[in-house]
């Protein structure tokens, strides 16, 4: 939390992503650092993806 503001603020410093493990009966995955950027880009990129697939089957059930 950032002091000396009259509101609670907060800094990035850094941002990571959790990979879980792969192999079936592996408890370990990977911590890994990212750049936020792109860790944006890619939720965008998701939600646009979401966004058509409903729209796509919502018209589907109405048909």
């Amino acid at each position: 939390m950032l002091e000396g503001i009259s509101w609670p603020a907060y800094r990035r410093i850094a941002t990571f992503i959790h990979l879980p493990a792969i192999q079936i009966g592996v408890r370990s995955g990977q911590i890994m650092q990212i750049d936020p950027a792109y860790l944006e880009a890619a939720l965008r990129k998701d939600r646009e993806v979401s966004m058509s697939t409903t729209a796509a089957e919502t018209r589907r059930t109405k048909s």
